[in-house]
C-alpha cells in the first residue's frame, strides 16, 4: 500500500489442479504472469486464505526448471529474500503475517516478460445436508491466453456432483480408484465458481509412511443436535468498528441478531462500539423479538480507524452472556483482550480473519465460535440459542495408536475429522459426543492400513497439530516451527523461500530442495572453515566501533587550510520553501538527562514547489582539506556559547488540507469522511490530516485517523514507523513502544527495530529496557549494512546511563562500552523506507558542509557511516560548536526499491548539549519523493552568552 498507482500484472497461463482426500482438497496454481511495463518488477501479492486453509507448496521457474520452495524460519527466510534482491538474482517468498493471511514476493519480473510461478493450498471442505462442498472462486476480468482446470477426487465411492458450472464438458469420470473431471479453454475469462459435492463416505482411512511412522487421517458424518439452554436476560454486544470492519458481512451479521433476537423475545442488549477505544455503551431494550431500533444502529456506523484488542476488559461487564463481532486482528497498541469468566459467543464474516485467536477466546470463556463464512445465520441461531451437541473426548489403546489430534472446531455442522499415528493396527478409536460432559453419543471405528497411500496425509497430520498448537501460539511458537519446517507448513513463524543459486542457500545455511543438496553440503564445509578460521567476531566489531568513537572524543582540534574542491558536482532538486525559522530554544522544556526530552517537537508539513539546481563545489560550499596540523591547546579559544534550535517550517501543498482549511471546526469530521473515499490508499492522507487536527486541538481525532495506516497492510514495517513516530510527535509514547514493539517482532533481523523500540521505552521512562535494547543492538551479529549502527546505539546508551544513574543496573554491560561522552552538536535522521539511500547534510559557520565525501570538518565534527541500503540512521556530532549557525539538509540521493513505491518519511532529531542536564531536543517528520530532492531541516544557532 503506498501512494502510488501500481499497474496489475497479467496472467498468461493459468493451470489449476485439485486433489481431493477426504474432507482436505489441496488446490494448486500454476501462473505465469506478464509484466507489461517497461521497468523490473518485484511482485507483492497479500491474500486471505479460508479457516482451514494452508499454503502447502511454492515454486517458482529458474532457469527453465521449476525450483521447489524450502520452509525456513520466517526472519531467516525474509533477510535471504531482501539479500538476494538487492543483488538483483531471482528469490521468491510466500509468509504468512496475521490471522489467515498470506503474502508472497517474487523477484525479477522482467520488463515486457514473464515470471513462472506455483502455488498449492491445502483446505478441510466444509459441508451441507448434501454432502461436503469444494467451491472455488475465480473472480479475473482478465483474458487469460491459456487455462485448464484438472479435479481428481481419491478413493470415493460415489460420483461427485459437479453444481451450477459454466464450464462445458466439465464433469467427473472413474479411473481405477479415483473420479477425475478436466476442462481446457483458450481466451478465457476466469470469472466463475468451481463447485462440485462429495456425498458421504463414512469412516474412509487414509495412510501414508514418512520416516517411519504411519499416518493415518478419517472424516466421519456427525449430524449437529441440540438442547434448549436458559436464555440470557441481558448481553453485551462488542462491535467492531474500525476501518478494516466495513470488510465484513455486516447484512448476514444483521441477519444472524435478527434471527436471534426473536429466538429470545425479551432481552437487555448493551451495545459497546470499539476501535482503538471503547466508545460510550448503549442500551437497547429488545421486546417480543423486535431488534429493528438495534440493527438500524448497528449499520449506522462509519468505519473508521485502527482495531485495538487491548481497549476491551471483558470484567467491565457484568452481563450474563457476551457477543463479540471481529476479525481477530488487532492492529494498534494492546493486541490480547482481557477475558473473564463470561462465556464469550464469537462471530466472524470476514473473509481475512484471525481463525486461531477467535477460536482461543471462544474456548478460554467456554463460549462459542461462529464462522459466517461457513454457516447460515439460520444455523448459527442454534449454535448462539442452543447447546450445540460437541466433541468431549476420544478412547483407543495408546500402543497402538500415538500423537491423535481432532479438528479445533468441535462445531459438527461439517462432520468431524481427526488424525494421529497408526503404531500397531488395526486399532479401534471410539469417538464421544455429548453435552457438557455428559456422552450421548458414541462412534466406534477401525483404522487399519489397507496399503494404499494417500499423499499429502502426514501434512494433514501436521497442519491438524498446528492448529491445536497455535492456540497458544506464544506457548507453541518452537514445536509450531519445528513442525513447520520437517512438513512444509507455512506458519506464523516459518515462510517459503526458492533461492536462484547454491551459493546463496550457503550463504544464509539454508538446506535447498534436494537436487541441490549434494554441493549444497559441500560448499557450506568450506564455509564454516573459513569463518572459523576469522579472528574477528562480533565483540570485536563492537568494541572497534567504541575505540573509533573514543579516539574521535578525544582528539585534539585542527587548524587546516580550506582547498576548493573540483569533483563534488551533482544535481539535486532542493526544496525552494520559504526558509522561515522558528525559534523554539526558549519555549521548550528542559529536562534532565536523554531520556525524556519530548516537548520540543516541532510540527511538520510540506511544501513541494521544487527547482533544479546544478551544484559546482564554489556553490555548495562544499570544500577540500589539506592534511591537518595539530593546534597547542592555549591557542585554542574557549568562548562559552549558548545554543538554540531553528526549524525550518515544512508543509505539504495537499488538495486535501486547503479543502480541510476552508471547512468550518464543526465540520472537519464530516469533510474528512468525504475526502477519505478519495485518498483512502495514500497514507501521507492520514499522517497529514492526522496532524491538522492535532494542530486544532482534537486529538483524540487525530489518533483515530492515524491508525488506519496500521489497517491498510499487515506486518509492513514501513507503515508501522510512520505510525510509531507520528505517535511520539503526538506525544504518545507508550502507544508508540507498542507499535514499535510490533515491528520488532517482525523485524527481527533488523537493529534499527531495536533501537526505535529502545528510544520509545527511554521515553516512557523505562530506561533499564532502552538500554537492555541498546546493547542488545551493540553487541548484536547484523547483516554488514547496518554496520554504523553500533556507534549510534553506544552514544545513545551511554547518554540515558549518564542521565538516570540511579534508575539502571549497568552490571550486564561490559565497562569498555560504558564512557559519557556529550557534544554540543547532535544531528540524527532516520527513514521509513528500506532500500533507500537519505544523506544528511551539515554545513558549519565556516561553510564546510559535513556529508558521506567529507566525513569530518576541520572543527572536529564527524558524520557516521553513509547508509545507502536500510532505514538509517545517519549521525553528525561535534564536540565543541562555533559561534554561527550549523545548516542541516536531507537528501534523497537514491531509491532501490523494486516495488513501485511511495513518498518516504524522515524523522530528524536535533540536539544542543546532548548528554547533559541542560541539553535541548527537537524532532522534525517531512517526506521527500523524487531522487536528489533535498530539504532544508532548519539550523542550530550558537551565540556569545552575553
Amino acid at each position: 500500500m503506498n501512494d502510488s498507482t501500481v499497474k496489475m500484472l497479467e496472467i498468461d497461463r493459468l493451470a489449476i489442479d485439485i486433489k481431493v482426500t477426504g474432507n482436505i482438497a489441496t488446490t494448486t496454481f500454476d501462473i505465469n504472469y506478464y509484466n507489461s511495463t517497461d521497468r523490473v518488477l518485484e511482485g507483492e501479492f497479500d491474500f486471505p486464505l479460508a479457516d482451514g486453509q494452508n499454503i502447502c507448496r511454492y515454486a517458482l521457474d529458474i532457469n527453465g526448471t521449476l525450483r521447489e520452495g524450502v520452509v525456513v524460519e520466517k526472519a531467516k527466510a525474509r533477510v535471504a529474500y531482501e539479500s538476494t534482491v538487492r543483488r538483483k538474482i531471482d528469490p521468491g517468498l510466500v509468509e504468512k503475517t496475521k490471522g489467515n493471511n498470506f503474502r508472497t514476493r517474487i523477484y525479477p519480473i522482467p520488463a515486457k516478460g514473464y515470471k513462472h510461478v506455483v502455488i498449492a493450498v491445502e483446505q478441510a471442505l466444509t459441508g451441507n445436508k448434501e454432502g461436503l462442498v469444494y467451491q472455488l472462486p475465480l473472480l479475473c476480468n482478465q483474458v487469460i491466453k491459456e487455462f485448464s482446470l484438472t479435479a481428481t477426487v481419491f478413493k470415493h465411492a460415489e460420483k461427485p456432483v459437479v453444481q451450477n458450472s459454466n464450464l462445458n464438458g466439465f464433469d467427473f469420470n472413474k479411473e481405477n480408484t479415483s473420479w477425475i473431471a478436466d476442462y481446457k479453454a483458450s481466451g478465457f475469462v476466469a470469472n466463475t465458481l468451481v463447485e462440485f459435492i462429495l456425498n458421504s463416505d463414512e469412516g474412509q482411512v487414509y495412510t501414508e509412511i514418512f520416516e517411519g511412522n504411519n499416518y493415518f487421517y478419517t472424516h466421519i458424518d456427525a449430524a449437529p443436535d441440540y438442547r434448549d439452554k436458559k436464555n440470557p436476560a441481558a448481553i453485551t454486544l462488542l462491535w467492531d468498528i474500525s476501518a478494516s470492519a466495513e470488510k465484513r458481512d455486516i447484512k448476514k451479521e444483521a441477519a444472524l441478531l435478527n434471527n436471534y433476537f426473536k429466538r429470545l423475545g425479551n432481552v437487555t442488549v448493551h451495545l459497546v462500539p470499539f476501535n482503538i477505544s471503547t466508545s460510550a455503551t448503549e442500551q437497547f431494550i429488545i421486546k417480543e423479538g423486535n431488534a429493528a431500533e438495534l440493527l438500524a444502529r448497528l449499520q449506522s456506523f462509519t468505519f473508521d480507524g485502527g482495531t485495538q484488542l487491548g481497549a476491551l476488559d471483558l470484567n467491565q461487564y457484568n452481563d450474563e452472556a457476551i457477543i463479540l463481532f471481529s476479525d481477530g486482528l488487532s492492529t494498534f497498541g494492546k493486541k490480547e483482550i482481557l477475558l473473564s469468566s463470561i462465556p464469550v459467543t464469537v462471530v466472524n464474516s470476514s473473509a481475512a480473519p484471525d481463525y486461531s485467536y477467535l477460536k482461543n477466546i471462544a474456548l478460554q470463556t467456554h463460549g462459542r465460535f461462529i464462522n459466517l463464512n461457513e454457516a447460515t445465520p439460520e444455523n448459527a441461531v442454534n449454535e448462539m440459542a442452543s447447546e450445540p451437541l460437541q466433541f468431549i473426548k476420544a478412547t483407543y489403546d495408546v500402543n497402538k495408536i500415538s500423537e491423535f489430534y481432532t479438528q479445533v472446531n468441535t462445531n459438527l455442522q461439517n462432520g468431524f475429522s481427526f488424525t494421529g499415528i497408526l503404531k500397531n493396527g488395526p486399532a479401534t478409536i471410539e469417538l464421544h459426543f455429548g453435552f457438557g460432559n455428559t456422552v450421548t453419543v458414541t462412534k466406534k471405528l477401525i483404522i487399519k492400513d489397507d496399503g494404499d497411500i494417500t499423499p499429502n496425509t502426514k501434512r494433514i497430520w501436521a497442519t491438524t497439530k498446528i492448529a491445536q498448537l497455535d492456540l497458544e501460539y506464544e506457548k507453541n511458537k518452537d514445536a509450531i516451527t519445528q513442525l513447520g519446517k520437517k512438513f512444509s507448513v507455512v506458519t506464523q513463524n516459518t515462510s517459503l523461500l526458492v533461492l536462484d543459486r547454491v551459493e546463496d542457500y550457503v550463504q544464509h545455511e539454508i538446506v535447498p530442495p534436494v537436487e541441490l543438496q549434494k554441493e549444497y553440503f559441500t560448499l557450506l564445509k568450506e564455509k564454516q572453515r573459513l569463518e572459523a578460521d576469522e579472528k574477528s567476531n562480533v565483540y570485536d566489531e563492537a568494541k572497534a566501533a567504541m575505540d573509533e568513537l573514543k579516539e574521535w572524543y578525544n582528539k585534539k582540534l585542527f587548524a587546516t587550510v580550506p582547498q576548493k574542491a573540483d569533483s563534488l558536482i551533482d544535481t539535486y532538486s532542493v526544496s525552494d520553501s520559504t526558509f522561515n525559522f522558528l525559534t523554539i530554544a526558549d519555549s521548550i522544556r528542559v529536562t534532565q538527562g536523554f531520556g525524556t526530552f519530548s516537548a520540543a517537537n516541532a510540527t511538520a508539513t510540506t511544501n513541494s514547489r521544487t527547482t533544479e539546481y546544478a551544484f559546482t563545489a564554489s556553490e555548495s560550499n562544499a570544500v577540500q582539506f589539506t592534511p591537518p596540523q595539530i593546534v597547542k591547546d592555549d591557542e585554542i579559544k574557549n568562548e562559552s556559547l549558548t545554543g538554540s534550535i531553528q526549524l525550518n517550517e515544512w508543509k505539504p501543498e495537499a488538495a486535501y488540507l486547503k479543502e480541510l482549511e476552508k471547512t468550518a471546526p464543526a465540520k472537519y469530521i464530516e469533510k474528512y469522511q468525504q475526502l477519505k473515499k478519495d485518498y483512502n490508499s495514500q497514507p501521507s492522507f492520514f499522517v497529514d490530516v492526522a496532524r491538522f487536527m492535532f494542530e486544532k486541538n482534537d486529538k483524540a481525532a487525530a489518533l483515530l485517523i492515524l491508525s488506519n495506516i496500521a489497517e491498510m497492510k499487515l506486518e509492513n514495517p514501513e507503515l508501522l514507523r510512520i505510525v510509531a513516530n507520528q505517535l511520539l510527535e503526538f506525544g504518545e509514547t507508550g502507544l508508540a513502544a507498542e507499535v514499535f514493539k510490533e515491528v520488532t517482532n517482525i523485524r527481527e533481523e533488523e537493529p534499527q527495530s531495536y533501537r526505535d523500540l529502545a528510544l520509545a521505552y527511554n521515553e516512557t521512562g523505562k530506561y533499564q529496557q532502552a538500554i537492555d535494547l541498546l546493547y542488545k543492538l551493540i553487541t548484536g551479529k547484523w547483516d554488514t549494512r547496518f554496520t554504523g549502527i553500533r556507534s549510534i546505539a553506544i552514544n545513545e546508551m551511554n547518554a540515558i546511563i549518564s542521565a538516570h544513574p540511579n534508575e539502571v543496573n549497568i552490571a550486564a554491560i561490559d565497562k569498555k562500552f560504558i564512557l559519557s561522552m556529550p557534544v554540543d552538536v547532535r544531528i540524527v535522521i532516520g527513514w521509513s523506507s528500506n532500500d533507500s539511500d537519505i544523506d544528511l547534510w551539515v554545513t558549519d559557520p565556516a561553510k564546510e558542509k559535513c556529508f558521506f565525501e567529507n566525513t569530518t570538518t576541520s572543527t572536529g565534527g564527524k558524520i557516521s557511516q553513509d547508509i545507502t541500503q536500510g532505514y538509517g540512521p545517519e549521525e553528525f556530532s561535534l564536540k565543541k560548536a562555533k559561534k554561527g549557525d550549523y545548516t542541516i539538509e536531507v537528501n534523497l540521493y537514491g531509491d532501490s526499491r523494486q516495488t513501485i513505491g511511495g513518498p518516504i518519511t524522515i524523522k530528524a532529531e536535533l540536539f544542543t548539549n546532548f548528554g547533559r542536564p541542560n541539553q535541548n531536543r527537537s524532532v522534525i517528520n517531512c517526506r521527500v519523493t523524487s531522487n536528489k530532492e533535498v530539504i532544508r531541516i532548519g539550523a542550530l544557532h550558537f551565540a556569545s552568552n552575553s
